[in-house]
């Protein structure tokens, strides 16, 4: 079974529920479990702007994937993890080459339709 973490981002405390911490956790959980063979062993969280590039939340994702404490994160909507397409690829990017898989429920970066966000993590091979 694979470790998955779900990353969850609000701007604020006074996001409105369609943007809320528990309505971009649940749709992730849903996810997971039609994938199956993933367990969520945690969810991480930021209330920050995404511009922020030390938000906590990426950071502890990083030091996750680094001390192989997961195999993959999941993540509602890509806006929720970076602020273009740019930021977004290297962060994927960074996280790949830790080994961690970063799937997308929604607005998927490279249009593939199984929620998988770039490259195949090497683990799953």
């Amino acid at each position: 079974m694979k470790k998955a973490v779900i990353y969850c981002r609000v701007s604020t405390t006074n996001e409105d529920d369609r943007l809320s911490l528990e309505t971009q956790e649940a749709p992730c959980r849903q996810y997971l479990e039609e994938l199956s063979g993933y367990e969520v062993v945690e969810v991480v969280s930021d209330v920050q702007a995404v511009e922020n590039p030390d938000r906590a939340g990426i950071s502890k994702l990083i030091t996750m994937a680094g001390e192989r404490q997961l195999n993959a994160i999941c993540i509602d909507r890509k806006e929720r993890f970076g602020s273009d397409s740019d930021s977004i690829t290297l962060l994927i990017g960074d996280l790949e080459d830790l080994e961690a898989e970063v799937l997308f429920v929604n607005n998927v970066p490279d249009d593939s339709d199984d929620g998988r966000a770039g490259t195949t993590n090497a683990m799953s091979t």
